[in-house]
């Protein structure tokens, strides 16, 4: 089966004591609807940049990490302060990260659609008018 991609900001990657290998940090949203954050480790072919994020500042610079799906990840997972280590294939991984994503950009959304809602408030302004 063909890899498949998840994309993250270039904040999200960080180069390990390993070399060739990279810790990328994902948001996943596991099956019993918990969200939970955590790293997993990739070579760095596994990595290609957005090209059409290059021209943005660094902040906003986004990477694809490609995943097997059929491939087994070890994943550090920090929930709480607390981390555990588990194995967790590759389309695990992509379908967590995806009810994540899709849970941030329904928050998103419902915060814009209640700003939009809410009266403006009210302003006056009074001039003086000097003699």
């Amino acid at each position: 089966m063909a890899a498949k991609s998840i994309r993250v900001n270039n904040s999200r990657i960080k180069e390990t004591k390993k070399e060739g290998r990279s810790a990328v940090s994902l948001g996943l949203m596991m099956e019993d609807g918990t969200k939970e954050y955590a790293n997993i480790f990739v070579g760095n072919q596994s990595l290609r940049p957005d090209k059409n994020t290059e021209r943005l500042p660094d902040s906003q610079k986004k990477t694809y990490v490609y995943l097997s799906p059929e491939n087994t990840y070890d994943v550090n997972i920090t929930t709480k302060g607390q981390e555990r280590k588990e194995q967790m294939t590759g389309q695990e991984l992509i379908d967590a990260n995806n009810a994540y994503m899709k849970d941030q950009r329904q928050a998103r959304t419902a915060a814009l659609e209640q700003s939009v809602g809410q009266a403006e408030p009210s302003t006056s302004l009074e001039a003086e008018v000097g003699d």
